[in-house]
């Protein structure tokens, strides 16, 4: 810990004269990079922050849909006040071998055991980020509480046991909560056991809104003419409003996330200068539309006209 900062000058929320301060560590190799144009929430935020100075839980789980951005909240929050993140992407097949690390084989013939991202931010006093967290099986989601509640984790290569650093905490993000999947939207989710949701504090994490996004774009792209950036944050938002009311039978499973609407608007000011192309769509194609069916090109494409008829 090498500073302290205010709530205003880490994250741009509260009053300019407000006197706390927060801790700020000196940032490692793992910390994230600093995205300047990131706006927070003061609700989503505190509770964060409380996590992250270990006030009511060490444990914390960020619920929300597809793209609303839980991960990249963790990181820019984290970016600030300087930890490392470890990150692990969860899926069924996962085992505590993948959070611990393994045996290598060098050069010379020989064994080496390279740490895995639970014992570096254990040792460090990082944050262990587990993505995607309700894709984990049950088994191993179980096979961690004894980490959330503050033990020490073994290592049967090394034969060493490893405490936890105080600052060390643990993140993870999920669509469903842990409680399963009855959308049919994120297939492949699991009903974790309640004993392991019960170790966390839940912050959930929506879409910002069509207004929040508008002022993202004119900070990135100011550019843009108000009317395109207003149908562009509404385009998205129709979107996704589609995608959350799809269902396996669903027609839209393409969403558009705040970092691709930004995508967008930036790429359509770079195509503004090309005489043989309409840059918006030029835009909209390289960030969203390119990587969909043509099904959900036509219905993501229908939802713009219909916006833009609109103004």
């Amino acid at each position: 810990m090498t500073a302290k900062k205010s709530l205003f000058s880490m994250f741009g929320i509260g009053d300019a004269k407000d006197g706390r301060v927060f801790p700020v560590h000196q940032p490692g190799r793992n910390t994230p990079r600093e995205i300047p144009w990131y706006r927070f929430k003061a609700e989503i935020l505190r509770p964060i922050l409380l996590w992250d100075q270990g006030i009511g839980s060490k444990n914390l789980y960020l619920p929300g849909p597809t793209a609303a951005g839980k991960t990249s909240l963790v990181e820019q929050v984290l970016a600030r006040t300087g930890k490392q993140v470890f990150k692990v992407g969860c899926h069924k097949r996962i085992e505590m071998a993948d959070f611990l690390g393994r045996l290598t084989i060098k050069k010379d013939g020989s064994t080496e055991f390279v740490y895995g991202a639970l014992p570096l931010a254990m040792k460090l006093g990082g944050v262990l980020l587990m993505d995607e967290s309700d894709q984990l099986s049950p088994t191993t989601a179980m096979g961690l509480v004894p980490i959330l509640d503050g033990g020490s984790v073994y290592i049967p290569e090394t034969g060493e046991w490893i405490d936890p650093h105080p600052d060390f905490r643990v993140a993870a993000t999920g669509n469903t909560a842990g409680r399963g999947d009855e959308s049919g939207l994120y297939r492949g989710a699991e009903r974790q056991n309640v004993a392991w949701l019960t170790r966390f504090i839940f912050v959930k994490v929506d879409y910002l809104s069509v207004d929040e996004e508008v002022e993202l774009l004119h900070h990135i792209a100011p550019e843009l003419p108000e009317d395109i950036s207003r149908a562009m944050a509404k385009t998205a938002s129709e979107v996704r409003k589609v995608f959350v009311g799809a269902s396996l039978d669903g027609e839209l499973e393409t969403v558009i996330s705040t970092r691709d609407l930004l995508q967008w608007a930036q790429l359509t000011v770079a195509y503004s200068g090309v005489s043989d192309c309409d840059p918006i769509m030029e835009g909209l194609n390289l960030a969203v539309l390119n990587s969909s069916p043509q099904h959900e090109v036509d219905a993501i494409r229908g939802i713009w006209q219909r916006i833009t008829g609109e103004e």
